[in-house]
């Protein structure tokens, strides 16, 4: 009998309905085949037909095995993993869709190489998640062990790294480096990893948005493994421990780091590269910098508001505004400063035995140096306050290698140590300015004009000298304005000059100018109410400028043989000699000159008075110096026998007074005593210690007192 067509139509039908009711109903769809399989083979599924998007998937079947998905695949959920053996679905180059919550259990392992995880589901990993370039945007929830390798992993949904999971970044040199790209910030409460195997390989995390929490309790580690770079481009908050193995770099853009927890250098440095828009690193919190490691913050603001910066390693702070709030001393944890702000409220001390090297740097915070400070570079300032103790050195570094040395510092300080103008490699500038008020170099103290390799060496400041100043290569004082004022030591090296512009220049009574070079004053106002000692024992001291000695001021000549500048002392002066106060001379090194040797102390231009006083001009042995002072010079002459003074003159004046006037030797002492009575005569000191020029008068009024009365000059 034939069938009816009819007939044969509505039992299709019918079966058709059938099937395609049965794939639009949900279903909890269980693998089978204990020995693992393909995933679009229905025989390995309880229902005989492979899992469609509204079923619910379920690899837990004891045993050890692979599922390997060879298909693009859509489901409900999925758990994977069974309390014994191991089950692992391998994902590569597929896209597996979780629409519902699904989870990863504790002998679970998912495997996914190069593929994608999408969904509206939340994917919880209890067991192991290894992910080879690729992308999970589905949420994920991480327990236990989630690995990234490759350098195109991606997290696009939320996440999370509960307590006591660990998030492997896996540099694996069988492989390639790890990246792992996090679309939004994220809290870690576990423990973050950034390693490597094999060989040296890189270890990157990134976060595009918001910040990486790394929770009170939770750990951050950068470990050494086989060596690579370790980085962190994110927006770190950290309330935890980072602990660093490996040198890390945290450089997330336009960061607003914090860290209220404790970041730990074990073994490796920590840089922090800011750019983008007013990126910053705040810590309230502990940075540990072991020694041999370093702390180094590039570019944007650091601020230190509380906790602490130590160790015995390095902080360096380039192109950096810091802001330190508590004190900072060098003496266990080194700084160093490159195109660098500091600021306060904090002070900053540099260390007795320590460095603190400044290139190019402002210095606002309250500076007290015990150590040696050092400054290169043509943009160094020193805006605060600032100590330089004593034991403490200053130097001013022109190094050929970087850039001459400029130190600009906004107001007057004291230097109880030691300021340097030096250079390295070759002629490079050292120049030191104070905007207002004095650099007072206190007694003890030096400022040093070194040689070094050459170049200029310029103080731009307002001087008050109470210690030594030694000039081994040439110094121009420069300031406007200025009253410059030396009651210390003044050393002009052999071949040198002191060049003092603009201002006033005084040596006061306790002041010392000596030295073989030369004193530039021909742009100042100068005056010597103090001592000068041509040589640093004998020598030639030249005076560019006028020479004004005031009564006060003394010059020491010593001699020692027949050669001007080199036995005996001679000034040399280009300009005007005032000759007041006191001209000293003393012989040395067992010299004894003869009758008629002469000696040109003093050179000039010209002069005006003549010596108050002339010490050691008895030279013993019957043997005088003569002082002969001419248009042009001062020369002593070597005669046998004492210059005498002798009445040339008197005249009566009205009134009664009587004017004498005596010739002799200019600036010879000497006393002018009187007596009424030649038989029994009995002297009477009417001017003692008398100041001689070669002329000198006196006024006697008391003449009408006494019917005679004698006078005489005593030697």
């Amino acid at each position: 009998m034939r069938p009816n067509p009819a007939n044969v139509f509505r039992v299709f039908a019918i079966i058709t309905q059938l099937c395609l009711a049965r794939t639009a109903v949900a279903a909890d769809v269980l693998w089978t085949n204990s020995l693992g399989g393909n995933w679009n083979s229905a025989v390995n599924w309880s229902t005989g037909i492979v899992p469609g998007s509204s079923d619910n998937v379920f690899i837990t079947n004891a045993g050890t095995y692979t599922v390997t998905l060879d298909v693009n695949a859509t489901v409900a959920s999925l758990t994977l993993g069974e309390s014994a053996g191991t089950q692992t679905l391998s994902v590569s180059s597929r896209t597996l869709t979780l629409n519902g919550a699904s989870e990863i259990t504790g002998n679970g392992v998912m495997k996914l190489i190069s593929s994608t995880v999408d969904g509206v589901g939340t994917v919880t990993n209890q067991g192991t998640l290894n992910t080879d370039n690729s992308t999970i945007n589905a949420a994920l929830i991480n327990q236990s062990l989630l690995v990234f390798r490759g350098t195109a992993n991606n997290l696009g949904g939320s996440f999370e790294n509960q307590g006591g999971a660990t998030v492997r970044l896996l540099g694996d040199g069988n492989f390639d480096q790890s990246i792992l790209n996090v679309a939004n910030g994220f809290t870690n409460s576990g423990v973050i990893e950034l390693t490597s195997v094999v060989n040296a390989q890189s270890a990157t995390l990134n976060v595009s948005a918001g910040s990486l929490v790394n929770a009170p309790g939770a750990q951050i580690n950068a470990l050494a493994g086989t060596g690579g770079a370790r980085t962190l481009g994110v927006q770190l908050d950290n309330r935890g421990t980072v602990m660093i193995e490996q040198t890390l770099l945290l450089n997330g853009s336009s960061a607003d780091h914090l860290n209220s927890g404790t970041i730990t250098l074990s073994g490796g440095d920590l840089a922090v590269n800011q750019g983008g828009s007013t990126p910053s690193f705040t810590t309230t919190g502990v940075i540990d910098i072991p020694a041999n490691r370093s702390f180094t913050v590039s570019g944007g603001t650091f601020n230190y508001n509380a906790g602490t910066v130590g160790g015995a390693g390095t902080v360096n702070l380039s192109s950096t505004t810091a802001n330190f709030t508590p004190d900072f001393s060098n003496a266990t944890t080194a700084l160093r400063l490159i195109n660098t702000t500091l600021n306060g409220p904090g002070r900053l001390i540099n260390a007795a035995g320590r460095t603190l090297n400044t290139d190019n740097s402002t210095i606002n915070a309250a500076l007290i140096n015990q150590g040696l400070l050092l400054f290169r570079g043509t943009a160094n300032n020193l805006g605060g306050s600032f100590e330089n103790q004593g034991g403490a050195t200053v130097r001013l570094l022109g190094d050929g290698n970087f850039d001459q040395s400029i130190l600009n510092v906004a107001n007057g300080f004291t230097n109880s140590g030691v300021i340097e103008l030096t250079s390295v490699v070759n002629a490079q500038n050292a120049t030191l300015n104070v905007s207002a008020g004095s650099l007072l170099n206190a007694p003890g103290a030096q400022i040093n004009a070194l040689a070094g390799t050459g170049g200029a060496r310029t103080l731009g400041v307002q001087l008050d000298n109470r210690g030594t100043i030694n000039v081994g290569a040439s110094l121009t004082i420069s300031k406007t304005s200025a009253a410059h004022l030396d009651t210390g030591t003044i050393n002009v090296g052999s071949g040198q000059t002191l060049q003092i512009n603009s201002g006033t220049f005084q040596i006061a009574s306790q002041g010392i100018l000596q030295g073989n070079g030369t004193l530039n004053v021909a742009n100042t106002s100068f005056t010597n109410a103090g001592t000068v000692n041509p040589g640093a024992f004998i020598g030639s001291l030249s005076i560019v400028g006028e020479f004004p000695q005031t009564s006060s001021g003394m010059l020491n000549i010593e001699i020692g043989g027949p050669a001007a500048g080199l036995d005996y002392d001679q000034l040399q002066i280009t300009g005007t000699a005032t000759l007041g106060g006191t001209l000293n001379v003393g012989l040395t090194n067992g010299f004894r000159p003869g009758a008629g040797d002469s000696f040109e102390v003093i050179r000039f231009g010209a002069h005006t008075q003549e010596f108050d006083h002339i010490n050691g001009w008895d030279i013993g042995g019957g043997f005088f110096l003569q002082p002969v002072i001419s248009a042009t010079n001062v020369v002593l002459v070597v005669i046998d026998s004492r210059p005498r003074i002798v009445f040339q003159s008197s005249t009566l004046l009205s009134g009664g007074g009587v004017e004498f006037t005596l010739g002799g030797t200019a600036g010879q002492d000497f006393e002018i005593e009187a007596s009424t009575n030649l038989l029994s005569a009995v002297w009477t000191p009417i001017l003692t210690n008398t100041n001689s020029g070669a002329i000198f008068n006196f006024i006697v009024t008391e003449v009408t007192n006494f019917p005679m009365r004698f006078y005489r000059a005593k030697q």
